[in-house]
């Protein structure tokens, strides 16, 4: 990536401005959400206060909506009418890998 006039590169929806003169080797990792979920705290503690039944009144037993979601993880047309969570997901972390590899190897 090059700068434009102003030291500024924008990629990925991030904008950083570089100052000063560029050195041979000069390398900068960034990890814009590596602490997204430092502060994350579970503000539900009761069960009995998350709705998963699929009908009002179904009873105390019906989980049917929360089986529902359960099911998104391995359904085959979850994602794009071709893949489950789970497979794009290994998929995703695939192509990570394999740039970071070619990445390395420039």
């Amino acid at each position: 990536m090059t700068p434009d006039a102003n030291g500024k590169v924008a990629f990925d929806g991030l904008e950083l401005t570089f100052t000063g003169t560029p050195a041979v080797n000069d390398s900068f990792t960034l990890k814009p959400v590596s602490d997204a979920i430092v502060n994350m705290d579970v503000l539900i503690t009761d069960e009995a206060k998350i709705a998963m039944a699929s009908e009002e009144d179904a009873g105390d037993s019906d989980n049917r909506n929360g089986q529902a979601l359960l099911d998104l993880q391995s359904n085959s047309k979850t994602v794009g009418g071709a893949k489950s969570f789970n497979d794009a997901y290994a998929s995703l972390v695939s192509d990570i890998g394999n740039k970071t590899a070619t990445l390395k190897n420039q």
